[in-house]
């Protein structure tokens, strides 16, 4: 079953595409520290309102169950 995490980041102006992937690349990295047999389905990086969000829908079992809830 796919889960979905969402992290948002508050930016007072639009950050470079290399920064952007920096973040993303960040979030993964958390994300494969806490979830065993981490598969990514889609990743989106979205900037607007001088909020960067990433949304990552993966597959694979939060070690901590209780965090992680299924996408409907």
């Amino acid at each position: 079953m796919p889960f979905k995490a969402k992290y948002t980041f508050d930016y007072e102006t639009e950050p470079t595409p290399k920064e952007r992937l920096r973040v993303g690349k960040e979030c993964e990295k958390n994300l494969k520290l806490n979830v065993k047999k981490y598969k990514p389905i889609c990743r989106e990086i979205l900037y607007t309102n001088n909020i960067l969000m990433i949304s990552i829908t993966y597959e694979g079992t939060h070690i901590n169950e209780a965090i992680a809830a299924p996408t409907v």
